[in-house]
């Protein structure tokens, strides 16, 4: 898995001045899971506390578009 930062991301940004986490993920077998593993990693830092459901919710989410998107 290869995280890319956005081009003025610098180190210790906060989420205000830069609201958009981004990473690139192969299209190889494992990549749903790398993307919903740092879903949640971006979450829980950048919203602390937030309900686990929400979580659950926002990965199933990517979980269907990181899937379509690698579809044929």
């Amino acid at each position: 898995m290869t995280m890319q930062q956005g081009p003025d991301r610098a180190a210790g940004c906060s989420p205000a001045s830069d609201p958009s986490p981004q990473a690139v993920f192969p299209s190889e077998p494992g990549t749903v899971g790398q993307a919903r593993s740092y879903a949640r990693e971006v979450m829980e830092r950048d919203l602390p506390g937030v309900d686990p459901e929400f979580v659950r919710d926002v990965q199933l989410v990517v979980s269907e578009l990181v899937t379509n998107a690698g579809a044929p």
